[in-house]
């Protein structure tokens, strides 16, 4: 498309006197009219005051310029003008409407994949239920039950789901990467059904411990001596998800921040317990068709962090293979040199494209904003000399090369060649 108008005016400035101009600021916009002739100077209803709107000057900004300033001062300062009123919304009645969503395209698989892996996942949540009650002959078994008789008769059940949950938790955080691009809640779901693994895990052994009593659990005479050491491993187990899911609900602590996915790798070790555990000890798995499931889950979480080791230890690609080819480029000005500071991250979009600018020294780089991982905007993120890390898993990355310096992140950032002229910079982007 054209370019903006301040554009045109650099364009000309650079012209007409090369070298002579630095712009600092620029800016370009259209007259607004409200139904009354007074501007509004408000906070936007949706960002819950932190964003303040100052438009409708009908070409009178001259004028009202300066009392809708000095509303607007007030209102990101959470002060209380007197006459606030009187430029605000709820003067004509207007109401700003929700954005319209507008999902991004997907590719034909990945729309197959949205629709059958929930499905997928509800079924097999079906799956322990229906065989713990069809075994017992239906729901009706519970009829006529004392409450401490019912708490042991459904112990079990509640130790078969939370089992479910755990290998869920394994391959959803396994095969992040792919999910993410078919199901945009993907991550989300993946939190909140943590909570739920660490609810169960910690219920099952409540109920069998108050259905027996604390004395009897405690020693636990209430197995075969030599089936002793599958509780421990149950207890050992029960640690270890507390410890991952308190991790992973503390990483953004600072001394969490670049540690707890390494204690979140322990969830393998707990899968590996949690199947153990309730092959020798859970009195429906080995002795009905769940003993099947049992095997599948092992098997797909076996595949799942074999590909999870591939990929960590899959070699790194140059940075001749991340940066697009010049011939098919496009130079664009994103900002002034004096907008970017030495350790501070600049935040540009160009053309819908999001930009991280940075400066080390007297040189420039940018790269994608986006983080590879999961999205996160890296020109939020702490810069340290080369190293920008992503504020919300705190994924590295050298700011030169775009190469991965620490994970969770596996693929590198996309760079881009920066050029300074005439007090500009000036980023190269792939045509189209």
């Amino acid at each position: 498309g054209s370019p903006p108008p301040h554009q045109k005016l650099i364009d000309f400035l650079d012209r007409r006197f090369p070298g002579r101009q630095e712009v600092t600021h620029a800016w370009s916009g259209s007259l607004f009219f409200t139904e009354d002739g007074l501007p509004y100077a408000a906070a936007h209803p949706r960002h819950g005051g932190k964003v303040v709107i100052v438009s409708g000057f009908g070409g009178n900004g001259m004028v009202m310029g300066t009392m809708a300033g000095t509303i607007a001062a007030d209102l990101a300062l959470g002060k209380k003008h007197p006459h606030a009123d009187l430029l605000s919304f709820k003067r004509t009645g207007v109401k700003i409407p929700k954005p319209e969503k507008t999902a991004p395209a997907l590719r034909p698989l990945d729309a197959v994949l949205q629709w059958l892996i929930p499905l997928a996942w509800l079924a097999i949540l079906a799956i322990p239920g229906w065989v713990f009650f069809s075994v017992r002959g239906g729901v009706s078994f519970l009829s006529g039950m004392d409450f401490r008789t019912m708490r042991l008769s459904l112990f079990p059940l509640v130790g078969l789901y939370a089992f479910f949950l755990v290998w869920a938790q394994v391959m959803l955080g396994a095969n992040m990467p792919y999910l993410r691009r078919a199901i945009p809640w993907v991550e989300k779901f993946h939190r909140t059904e943590g909570v739920f693994a660490l609810l169960f895990a910690l219920t099952h052994p409540i109920l069998l411990a108050t259905g027996l009593g604390l004395e009897t659990y405690l020693k636990i005479g209430f197995v075969d001596p030599r089936y002793k050491i599958f509780v421990l491993l149950g207890d050992l187990q029960l640690f270890l998800i507390i410890l991952t899911a308190g991790t992973a609900l503390m990483m953004k602590h600072p001394w969490f921040r670049n540690r707890w996915r390494y204690i979140h790798y322990a969830n393998y070790a707990v899968f590996a317990m949690v199947w153990t555990h309730s092959w020798f000890l859970g009195s429906d798995v080995r002795t009905t068709g769940l003993k099947y499931l049992w095997f599948f889950f092992a098997i797909t979480v076996g595949a799942s962090f074999a590909g999870r080791l591939r990929r960590a230890f899959a070699p790194k690609r140059t940075p001749a293979t991340l940066t697009t080819p010049q011939a098919s480029m496009n130079s664009t000005r994103i900002a002034s040199i004096n907008d970017v500071r030495e350790g501070k991250p600049f935040c540009a979009t160009v053309a819908d494209k999001k930009i991280a600018v940075f400066k080390i020294g007297e040189n420039y780089y940018a790269m994608n904003n986006v983080c590879s991982h999961a999205g996160g905007p890296l020109c939020e993120g702490p810069l340290e000399g080369k190293t920008i890390e992503c504020p919300w898993h705190a994924s590295k990355f050298d700011v030169m090369t775009g190469d991965v310096l620490a994970g969770p992140a596996i693929a590198p950032q996309e760079t881009y060649e920066v050029r300074v002229e005439n007090g500009g910079l000036f980023v190269s982007l792939p045509l189209g």
